[in-house]
């Protein structure tokens, strides 16, 4: 197997868009500089994969230390793996590595031999200098980090550094959010969601190749930042180059588990939304395996939250139910299309003839139902195919 795409790391030259969110953080950036109250301090972005939140960190990282002349302490929560045999040791240890990456920032000899107080000393150094200095703290991968190594974070750092008026806290993460203690972290953070680029900045990203190409490429990765430069390399997107890029998506789950979530996103890409009693029919269907029609709502919940652990699929309120991220769906499902044509046309079957029995049986929700079914319909008539006449069971 070949080696796994690996999105690139933030390139100020190539960034491009967010300006929204950039001009969010100025204004409360000059707020904090000219010692105006500020409610809200604390700026979480949260999206889907590669949706360009470790990007827009690194660029707001730039645009406080620049224009704003902050200090700014960035902090890449990958670098500090949590040894779960002892994971509240490993989680101060790591609050005590970042406590001496501040304490360096603000030029300040640590003293002090416990995590609890260096924290004190360090965060009173920094206390005393904000009298005339401003502090940015940046920190990535927040939500997909070990709760314990958060625990430590909020206790040891960033709590007390939240409650001070001239400290910005600029967070970036994906999946389940943190119950976070300290109120200025919970109840008074912005909370904001990166959505895709437009085509018009997705033309942007990829202004050195045609346009035909840049257009062919928005259409499969709906505006995904990170998918765009994958897809760029392989612009002709063969079912080998679909294969690569969406490994490259897949890159942050664990070894052990990403065959797993891949198969059960394949699984489940045809749907618009699903969930614990949509699971078992489409891995019957996707595994050809009718055992898994018995499977209980307890399995069908783990299946659900390894997808949802990883943010590759978020409640959606309107369509009730989980929905796979528009942009792994569009990749999973032209993918098994161009590589198992059969198994897409089970799988839309399946959803179909799965719709159909529930118009019969859920009367109050029968239109409902029946729009799903015909949607499943209408894909395989787009492709001059149909489904076995079966009767409502």
């Amino acid at each position: 197997m070949n080696a796994v795409m690996k999105l690139p790391e933030y390139i100020r030259d190539k960034f491009v868009g967010r300006e929204e969110q950039l001009d969010l953080t100025r204004r409360i950036a000059q707020k904090i500089r000219d010692r105006e109250s500020v409610q809200r301090r604390t700026l979480i972005f949260t999206g889907e994969r590669a949706v360009g939140k470790s990007w827009l960190l690194g660029r707001l990282a730039d645009l406080l230390s620049d224009e704003f002349r902050f200090t700014v302490l960035k902090v890449n929560l990958k670098d500090y793996p949590i040894d779960t045999r002892n994971a509240e040791s490993a989680a101060s240890a790591a609050a005590g590595k970042i406590l001496l990456k501040l304490a360096e920032l603000l030029e300040y000899e640590p003293r002090g031999t416990s995590v609890p107080e260096l924290s004190r000393n360090v965060i009173e150094v920094a206390r005393a200098q904000l009298h005339n200095k401003l502090l940015a703290v940046c920190v990535d991968h927040v939500y997909e980090s070990d709760w314990n190594l958060l625990a430590a974070l909020e206790d040891y750092v960033l709590g007390p550094l939240a409650i001070e008026p001239r400290v910005l806290i600029v967070m970036a993460g994906r999946g389940r959010p943190y119950p976070f203690k300290t109120p200025e972290l919970r109840f008074k953070a912005e909370l904001i969601e990166l959505h895709p680029f437009e085509s018009q900045e997705t033309a942007e990203q990829l202004k050195s190749l045609e346009a035909a190409k840049v257009e062919k490429i928005y259409r499969l990765s709906g505006g995904n930042p990170g998918a765009n430069y994958l897809l760029a390399l392989h612009p002709e997107a063969t079912a080998e180059a679909l294969n690569e890029v969406i490994e490259g998506m897949l890159e942050p789950v664990p070894e052990g588990q990403r065959q797993q979530v891949r198969e059960y996103l394949e699984a489940l890409c045809v749907l618009n939304a699903f969930d614990e009693g949509r699971i078992p029919t489409m891995l019957a269907a996707y595994y050809k395996d009718r055992t898994y029609e018995q499977w209980t709502y307890a399995q069908a919940r783990d299946a659900r939250e390894l997808l949802t652990r990883w943010a590759f699929a978020r409640w959606d309120a309107d369509q009730g139910g989980y929905v796979v991220h528009d942009m792994s769906r569009k990749l999973l499902e032209q993918y098994l299309q161009s590589t198992w044509p059969e198994r897409w046309k089970d799988l839309q079957c399946a959803a179909e003839q799965l719709y159909n029995n529930w118009v019969a049986k859920f009367t109050r929700s029968r239109e409902r139902w029946e729009a799903e079914s015909s949607y499943h319909s209408g894909q395989l008539q787009k492709m001059g195919q149909s489904c076995p006449a079966i009767s409502a069971q």
